[in-house]
């Protein structure tokens, strides 16, 4: 279980970064669709995680006036 949680908080560090990276909301957009069951499996694994990357998604969009 503990290379599990490994695996998910190096792809939640990743992500996360592609999103402070993102320069417009259709980058974040595109993000999530290419991430979307990668993104499922952090759910299960790394619940904590996940909500922290749908919380900084949901800043960019405040951000990007979306």
């Amino acid at each position: 279980m503990t290379d599990e949680i490994d695996k998910s908080n190096a792809f939640a560090n990743a992500l996360l970064q592609k999103i402070r990276e993102a320069e417009n909301v259709g980058e974040c957009v595109e993000l999530s669709e290419k991430y979307e069951e990668q993104f499922k499996r952090l759910q299960a694994v790394n619940p904590a995680r996940a909500i922290h990357i749908v919380n900084l998604i949901n800043m960019k969009r405040r951000e990007f006036g979306a």
